[in-house]
């Protein structure tokens, strides 16, 4: 009799339980076939597209002419495209400048001593070898535009006579011009943070003639200077901040 009691008591027990987990069950929607809305998807990471500031510093020679090399400064800034920010588009102002003594090609003598500067303006691109868990990419580039060449004689010094023993001299005045300019760069860059990296590079740049015109305070007479065209080297060292 007790066991019946039991199985009987088990058996209402069971079926409380499995009627409590029933009516706690959200029941599904009902869809018509080929209706039911989409419940899982891909996402797809927009492509970064940031912009960036750089500036680096080095040292530049002239392969051609009888300049000495010296300093060049370097800034620039545009925007990386791609995926990994493989692709840069951007716009680069170069600056540098050479102390000379002036050779005057109409008398065929030193006239003095000159400043050359010139100030490449280029539209620049760059193809960035972005290498999975490496702080290293090495890149390669290259730009073309124009570039102002400016040629400033010192306040007297240095002269010349002509014919009749008139004496002339430069009375430290200065003119530009524009020249057609274009470059290839390779180089690395190393990543230090999540905006900023370190740039070493090479360039090598065709820079284009100037024709530039001083005068001598005698006689106003005017001289025309031509700033050799012809390959230039660059070694440079800088950072890239991009944001």
């Amino acid at each position: 009799m007790k066991t019946k009691l039991l199985v009987a008591l088990a058996s209402a027990l069971a079926i409380t339980a499995t009627t409590a987990r029933a009516q706690t069950r959200v029941p599904a929607p009902a869809y018509a076939p080929g209706s039911a809305p989409a419940t899982a998807y891909v996402y797809q990471e927009p492509t970064p597209t940031r912009g960036f500031l750089r500036a680096t510093v080095g040292y530049t020679k002239p392969a051609t002419g009888q300049y000495d090399g010296t300093g060049v400064f370097d800034i620039g800034g545009g925007v990386t495209l791609g995926k990994d920010e493989q692709h840069e588009i951007g716009l680069e102002f170069l600056f540098s400048s050479w102390r000379i003594r002036y050779f005057d090609p109409n008398t065929g003598r030193w006239a003095g001593n000159a400043t050359i500067s010139r100030m490449p303006i280029l539209a620049s691109y760059r193809y960035y070898f972005r290498i999975p868990r490496s702080l290293v990419s090495p890149y390669i580039g290259a730009g073309a535009g124009l570039e102002v060449v400016s040629f400033t004689t010192d306040l007297g010094r240095g002269g010349y006579y002509d014919s009749w023993n008139n004496y002339y001299y430069y009375d430290g005045n200065s003119d530009s011009s524009t020249a057609f300019a274009a470059a290839g760069t390779a180089g690395i860059a190393i990543t230090l943070g999540r905006y900023c990296e370190l740039d070493i590079a090479y360039r090598g740049m065709w820079q284009g003639g100037g024709n530039t015109t001083v005068y001598t305070n005698n006689f106003y007479t005017s001289k025309t200077n031509n700033t050799p065209s012809g390959w230039v080297h660059f070694v440079t060292i800088g950072a890239t901040w991009r944001f």
